[in-house]
């Protein structure tokens, strides 16, 4: 069975592909200031999201999942809000629900992007004010027990054109051990040049 085709395809597109475009420029690790700038779409600037709380829809969407997600960079002595978390090993991003009601509008709308299979941006903070963009993600798995989503890492061109995810499983866990080996190129190479 087919999945339909997502609402705010052309929209979802465009913003991967600026946050794409702004990851190879920014060599994986993109200022907040950037981020912040949006991108446009039919002449108009949309935004990645406030940037305060990690689930966001553009008011400009007309379909009902999120457009990006975001997870706040650790500060040092300070216990994160949220505790998401990489498993490497199986490929999936665990993905914490806002706090507060499972109903409240921020998890419905991340429950939307897994019925739609919709592509999202993850924006994940790496130090303060700098983000590594994880994109296309799809929401694979609700887990309301632990008030979670399960991501996994989609192809940039194959999995963008509107049919759902189509790339396998291998080929996402792949994905994901080249996200992890760009992080840790680039944490190495702050740590050095500090």
């Amino acid at each position: 069975c087919a999945l339909p085709i997502y609402p705010d395809l052309q929209l979802r597109q465009a913003a991967v592909a600026k946050a794409r475009e702004l990851q190879q420029l920014f060599e994986d690790l993109v200022p907040l200031r950037v981020l912040a700038e949006g991108f446009s779409f039919e002449g108009q600037r949309i935004s990645f999201g406030s940037f305060k709380k990690g689930i966001h829809r553009a008011k400009e969407q007309s379909g009902p999942a999120a457009l990006s997600l975001m997870t706040t960079a650790p500060k040092p002595g300070v216990p994160p809000p949220y505790e998401d978390h990489i498993d490497e090993g199986s490929g999936v991003i665990e993905y914490r629900y806002r706090s507060g009601s499972p109903d409240q509008f921020d998890n419905r709308v991340l429950r939307a992007a897994l019925e739609l299979q919709a592509p999202l941006i993850y924006f994940r903070g790496i130090v303060p004010g700098q983000y590594q963009v994880i994109a296309p993600v799809f929401v694979t798995a609700d887990n309301p027990g632990s008030s979670s989503v399960s991501l996994q890492i989609g192809l940039p061109t194959a999995d963008m054109q509107g049919e759902g995810l189509v790339s396998s499983e291998d080929t996402r866990r792949y994905a994901l051990t080249l996200v992890a080996a760009r992080t840790h190129q680039r944490r190495f190479r702050e740590e050095v040049l500090a």
